[in-house]
Parts: structure tokens; sequence; C-alpha cells
């Protein structure tokens, strides 16, 4: 197994949630749970966005190569596969196709095996001071250190490891 560590910044409460929270709502990559790969900073900086720094963040990992990802990131046959459905689609309906909706079509297909799916939402998190390393001195081209890689799992049994919340840090007494 090869790990990928995953990030999920909730609203703080009373009770520590034993399983990662659930999205319904505004779930841009359809219902599941919405986790930050690998970063930590992008956890941190959900929680102080959107949850005005009262948030804690949970810790789980997955196996970066399982056969039940649909990764848009790395795998470019995927990512040509989704931009073909999504021209598909777009044709049938005659209006502007959200990347959810190609996901929920994926989602009905009877040979759509996977349990998450891996994307970039480019330009969805932008903050003054994020470190990036410029290709060349002559050129606006940049590498950001943190890039916001985003997933969402449908179906928990794709997690390798237990959900814990690890910030902030508990006291032990």
């Amino acid at each position: 197994m090869d790990y990928r560590s995953l990030y999920q910044a909730v609203e703080k409460s009373e009770t520590l949630p034993i399983k990662p929270c659930f999205c319904s709502q505004n779930a841009w990559l359809s219902q599941g749970y919405y986790f930050w790969d690998t970063y930590i900073e992008n956890a941190h900086w959900w929680g102080e966005v959107h949850y005005q720094n009262n948030y804690m963040i949970g810790e789980t990992a997955c196996d970066k190569n399982s056969k039940y990802l649909y990764d848009l990131v790395g795998d470019l046959d995927k990512r040509k596969e989704f931009f073909k459905i999504k021209d598909i689609l777009n044709e049938k309906r005659g209006k502007e196709v959200l990347v959810e909706d190609v996901i929920l079509f994926l989602r009905r297909l009877p040979e759509f095996i996977y349990k998450a799916i891996r994307v970039n939402p480019y330009n969805s998190k932008r903050t003054s001071g994020e470190v990036t390393i410029r290709f060349s001195a002559n050129h606006k081209a940049f590498m950001p250190i943190s890039e916001p890689y985003q997933l969402c799992v449908f179906d928990l049994s794709f997690l390798e490891k237990p959900f814990e919340i690890i910030y902030p840090q508990r006291k032990t007494e």
C-alpha cells in the first residue's frame, strides 16, 4: 500500500466525530465525504474561511493507487474520458454542464466501480502569501506548493485508516 493522507475540516463541537462528516448540500463533486489531499494547510484554510476559525481537523488515509479511485488529477486518460462525457451531455442538454452533472451521470453507470473521485478545483483557493516557485525568471508560470486537491469519497470502505481528530490536539490528563 502507498498511503495518501486525507484531511477534513469540520465545525468544532463538544463531541468528537468518530467518522468523517457527510456533505449533501453544495456538494460540487456530488454527495459524499470531502477531504483535502495530502496538505493539511488546505484543511486549515477551509476551517479558517468557512468555519471562522471554529473548527477541528480529522485525518484518515487511502491507497493512492487504488483501482477504486477515479483520479482526474493523475490519470490523464480518465480526465480525457470525463471531458468527452461532458461534451456529450452538453450537446444533449444544450446548456452548460457542471462537474457534478458529469459525476452524477458516471455514478449511475453500472460499470462505474469507483468509491472516490480526486480533482484539482483550479482557482478555488487563492490566498496572499501562498508558497510558489517560478519556472523561469522571465515568465509568469509558477508551481504552487499546496494545490487544493480534493477527494470526494462515496463509500467509506475506500478509507484505509480510521478517521481521527488531530487538530486541535487534545490534552491528555
